[in-house]
């Protein structure tokens, strides 16, 4: 442990400093990378594209896709991590 268990007790920032362990979310992370991952503009699609509104796979992107691709990124983390309440438990920590 990085602090001493005097140092946390002293600084009230100790809840709960018991040897069992107990199991790591690693939902937010997983759907943030996921999400990050498929909205890369232009990576699968890109919206809003070149030449039409929308366009798969082209892998060229613009600043008006960077900032559409960046809010989609926002609405779904906001809905998938405060109301569908993601969790995934994986090992002990």
């Amino acid at each position: 442990m990085f602090f001493s268990h005097y140092s946390l007790n002293c600084l009230g920032l100790c809840r709960c400093l018991k040897e069992e362990k107990t199991m790591l979310d690693w939902g937010p992370d997983f759907v943030a990378m996921v999400l990050f991952v498929l909205l890369t503009p232009g990576l699968l699609f890109q919206v809003p594209g070149h030449h039409m509104c929308v366009e798969f796979g082209n892998f060229k992107i613009s600043g008006a896709s960077v900032l559409i691709h960046s809010l989609l990124y926002f609405g779904l983390i906001c809905v998938f991590l405060l109301a569908v309440n993601v969790h995934l438990y994986f090992g002990k920590g």
